[in-house]
């Protein structure tokens, strides 16, 4: 249903040139490779793409996401505390059920990094049938729904 809500538009192109033509109306959603990890799907992915996409974030008016990963048991995401440090951070703890060998698959603590501050937090979520929307109020949008499943023939 959230697709509804907004105007999406994705785009195969460099993050660059996507990031440019954000205006501030625009939301922008980074997914790359996790810096530092070990990714077998790409492995192009390094500290200079990473301050590349910090430098067009930084300068952006668009309210930005970006994907990343923050810890594990034998590491941190250094990244985090210096490029990223002045921004919101919220972390969210998951568990990696595929690997090679049982032993493998441990928990990871994902993050995920905003120039914007979340209206509600995870602890608020945590027990809730509602959508977390990072988007708007989730009164908004269940408001907004309400109104349209009113609106429908039936």
């Amino acid at each position: 249903m959230a697709s509804m809500l907004f105007s999406w538009r994705f785009a195969c192109q460099d993050f660059r040139v996507t990031i440019q033509e954000a205006t501030k109306d625009d939301f922008v959603y980074c997914d790359p490779p996790y810096i530092g990890r070990h990714v077998d799907y790409y492995d192009s992915w390094d500290g200079e793409s990473e301050r590349s996409l910090y430098e067009e974030l930084q300068g952006t008016g668009s309210r930005f996401m970006l994907s990343t990963w923050h810890s594990n048991e034998h590491r941190e995401n250094q990244y985090l505390q210096t490029l990223w440090k002045g921004y919101e951070i919220y972390t969210q703890e998951h568990f990696y059920h595929v690997g090679a060998h049982e032993t493998n698959r441990k928990p990871m603590i994902e993050a995920l990094v905003t120039n914007y501050t979340a209206e509600r937090n995870r602890e608020e979520y945590h027990g809730s049938e509602e959508q977390l929307m990072l988007f708007e109020r989730a009164s908004r949008y269940l408001a907004r729904e309400t109104a349209k499943a009113t609106e429908r023939p039936v």
